[in-house]
């Protein structure tokens, strides 16, 4: 089989405010006149659901084959017409196989332990808590409290599967925002938890089955903890934090060994923090540990995040 893909023309691209459209055109020659079957089955034939490189918010939603034949070569014209996704998204049948639909689709929510950092007696503006729990004087309780996420499981048809792609895709969060089985997905609030691939019989004709786990946080997969320690950063060195009673104040004052020699009384001992000491946003103690306003909060990235359009997600609501 000598099948060659020779490049792509971008037909058209309509913006009229309201609706978004494109067209483009991509050349297949198939030196011994290989069946069409064959040229969807090239690993680089376009994939139902890609978005649109040129303009975001465009995706794959029907390819149209046209051949000509000139002997034994054939020219396949592959025209893919990409537009915005309506409820329903993407569900498109090539060549008797329908690579665009969900089946054996499940739906469970999933409780997770988790520290209880923020309630709900303020939210911000899309309804995320932000009043830290803490006592008055700023410091944090050793409380848990439940999240609940969604789970979807579902399977699919895919025209070409990478065994690579488990190890770059599996858990990992989504770079973009997207829309699987029906449910948008803002960035960085999917989690693929797990991805396997099987080969399967379809009306006569084996297909790979990819099977997924999908995890579904609205507020996304990040963590939140106090900004505090026993250690800290003094003029760019990794040091303890100690604790001794100011000569100025005649309070409890907070600093590396070295700077508290200077500022200290003179009667009254210098000891290691035994507790973890509040620092601000450049690594250095906080002088004066009383109650704040705001208690520093560091929040991290827990997964790694990466572009999922390579695995062609089903778009559509399978019910």
């Amino acid at each position: 089989m000598s099948i060659e893909r020779r490049g792509s023309i971008d037909q058209s691209i309509t913006l009229n405010g309201e609706k978004k459209r494109a067209k483009r055109n991509i050349i297949y020659f198939c030196s011994a006149g290989e069946p069409l079957s064959d040229v969807i089955s090239q690993k680089d034939f376009p994939v139902l659901g890609s978005e649109f490189p040129e303009v975001p918010g465009l995706y794959c939603s029907e390819i149209i084959l046209h051949p000509e034949r000139d002997g034994k070569k054939v020219k396949v014209t592959a025209e893919c017409t990409y537009s915005e996704r309506d409820g329903n998204g993407v569900n498109v049948v090539l060549g008797g196989m329908d690579y665009g639909k969900a089946f054996q689709f499940r739906v469970s929510p999933v409780e997770t332990k988790v520290p209880f950092l923020f309630s709900y007696d303020t939210v911000d503006s899309e309804g995320h808590p932000t009043t830290p729990v803490c006592s008055s004087a700023g410091e944090f309780f050793n409380l848990e409290t439940t999240a609940i996420t969604m789970l979807l499981r579902f399977s699919y048809y895919i025209r070409s599967f990478e065994p690579e792609w488990i190890l770059n895709l599996t858990d990992t969060t989504n770079r973009k925002a997207v829309r699987v089985c029906g449910i948008g997905i803002k960035e960085g609030c999917g989690l693929l938890r797990s991805i396997s691939a099987e080969t399967a019989e379809n009306k006569g004709k084996t297909v790979i089955q990819v099977n997924i786990e999908l995890e579904v946080n609205p507020s996304g997969f990040r963590r939140s903890v106090p900004n505090r320690g026993y250690f800290c950063l003094s003029d760019g060195v990794y040091t303890r934090i100690c604790s001794g009673i100011s000569q100025y104040t005649n309070t409890m004052y907070y600093a590396p060994l070295e700077k508290l020699i200077s500022v200290r009384k003179e009667e009254t001992p210098i000891l290691p923090v035994d507790e973890p000491a509040w620092l601000d946003n450049t690594g250095k103690v906080r002088s004066s540990q009383t109650m704040m306003k705001k208690p520093p909060i560091l929040t991290f990235q827990e997964k790694r995040s990466t572009d999922w359009s390579i695995l062609s997600l089903p778009s559509g609501n399978p019910w």
